[in-house]
């Protein structure tokens, strides 16, 4: 199908080609919104596999694949569901409708809004329900949220620490509830979170709509969807895909802009959508043209700085030889593991019998392994620890607080941790992200990490992707008119 087709019909095609650099989420949709713009689009992955983070590796041990890092999106990232829905993908995610909470005990709290109630009132049967707070600190929950909603500008630039603090949250309220909702959506801690953008994810995730604080979760490994379904729906819209193809960097020559990839071949573009990560991002400019696209950040950069621009998040993948817990997903309170989830792949391991009775993973067996994973946002922010240490806290924790784990073996341990997982969320860094637009004609940026009013999220790299299509096409528009 042509691009024309595939855009409702329209075959005035613009013949300025337009190059985009990285196959991420962020390079998947402006690649997928520039599709409608007649314009001629290649999309260039240095990798064999599209995605970025978004990815999935194969466990070779077991010859099963499951993804890097368990992804979620939230109701509310309603420009991500979008873009599912035009991909034809969004059937490739489960929704959840309720939040489970684990104490220490191992009890079960379950976290429901009200169907009925209005927004913001839909919460209070859910807080109502948190039994592992004292009635006085639910009381104080409620009061919190409702003065983070009535929040003044000038409180924003605070930490949500100090905001909390300020504002009669006690130690055990913000341990079991501010912590884990703020560190798993941010990827950071509280002392480092602004309060702008601790309200940005809780008022649109919590207190705004019925829906936005539902789970979306992927059903299939990752690249699945992305590397093999967004990949073949984009090849039909007539976007050209180059996987393996490794840009070492960017010149600029009159109109027109070169790329120089690691085979020594060069190729010529009228326009660049530049979506890679933020370091990459960097080194790919002319040094002439850093400054400029990436003001304040270059010196913050270099290697003797003591700026923490990024946020690291830990896998920690578990293979048992039996269920361990019959949740899909569970936030543990207390407990260095901050999440568990049960996805739907990865548990049709086989499970052979030695001799011995004891179990082991293998290619035959009457039984499958029960896989699950680990999630451990802000890693950066805890003590370094070497695999075994990881899989054992991870171990731990999980048969502490589900009894159906206390018997179980594990039969096989992977952890991955991803160093530069998101943008730090801190002001520092929030006020430094740069606009897709840059001022240069046909240059425009893509990423989670790029001004998208969005924290570091799979909704902000599909809003940078969006904006940086419509700002591509600004620019060459205002450049040379069509």
């Amino acid at each position: 199908m042509s691009t024309g087709e595939a855009t409702g019909g329209n075959t005035n095609r613009d013949t300025r080609r337009v190059a985009i650099v990285g196959g991420g989420l962020a390079g998947l949709s402006a690649a997928w919104y520039l599709s409608k713009s007649g314009l001629p689009v290649t999309l260039f992955e240095a990798s064999s596999r599209l995605g970025g983070r978004a990815r999935s590796f194969e466990e070779r041990h077991i010859g099963c694949e499951v993804d890097t890092c368990q992804h979620i999106a939230l109701g509310c990232c309603t420009q991500f569901f979008e873009f599912c829905r035009e991909l034809q993908i969004l059937p490739y995610f489960e929704r959840h409708q309720t939040l489970y909470f684990v104490d220490t005990t191992g009890q079960i709290h379950r976290f429901c809004p009200s169907r009925w109630l209005f927004p913001p009132l839909h919460l209070l049967p859910a807080v109502a329900k948190l039994r592992f707070l004292r009635p006085a600190d639910r009381w104080r929950l409620l009061r919190g949220m409702s003065r983070l909603w009535r929040a003044s500008t000038k409180d924003f630039w605070s930490t949500m620490g100090e905001w909390l603090r300020a504002n009669g949250q006690t130690a055990a309220l913000v341990e079991h509830f501010w912590t884990p909702i703020l560190i798993s959506a941010l990827s950071e801690t509280l002392e480092y979170i602004p309060v702008v953008i601790a309200r940005k994810v809780l008022v649109e995730g919590l207190l705004s709509t019925r829906d936005g604080y539902q789970l979306w979760t992927p059903t299939r490994p990752l690249s699945h969807i992305f590397d093999g379904e967004v990949s073949t729906r984009l090849a039909t819209a007539g976007v050209a895909i180059v996987k393996g193809a490794v840009v070492k960097g960017i010149r600029q020559k009159d109109t027109s802009w070169t790329l120089c990839f690691a085979s020594g071949e060069e190729q010529t573009f009228d326009g660049i959508v530049l979506a890679v990560p933020w370091r990459t991002a960097i080194r790919l400019l002319p040094p002439q043209l850093r400054e400029s696209v990436f003001s304040g950040w270059v010196e913050r950069l270099h290697p003797l700085s003591d700026a923490q621009d990024a946020c690291a998040i830990t896998g920690i993948h578990l293979w048992f030889d039996r269920p361990c817990l019959s949740l899909p997903h569970a936030i543990l309170l207390g407990r260095h593991s901050q999440w568990v989830f049960r996805p739907h792949f990865g548990q049709k391991v086989p499970v052979q019998e030695a001799p011995d009775g004891r179990s082991a993973l293998g290619v035959t067996g009457d039984r499958h392994a029960c896989y699950y994973q680990i999630v451990v946002s802000a890693s950066h922010r805890m003590p370094r620890l070497t695999v075994d240490e990881w899989l054992k806290v991870a171990v731990e924790d999980v048969k502490a607080v589900f009894p159906s784990a206390r018997e179980a073996r594990l039969l096989h341990g992977r952890v991955v941790t991803e160093p530069a997982a998101v943008l730090s969320p801190s002001e520092e860094w929030q006020r430094l992200r740069p606009p897709q637009m840059t001022p240069f004609v046909g240059l425009v940026l893509a990423g989670d990490w790029t001004a998208t009013g969005w924290p570091g999220t799979m909704e902000s790299a599909v809003r940078s992707g969006r904006a940086a299509a419509q700002a591509i096409v600004q620019s060459l528009r205002q450049g040379r008119p069509l």
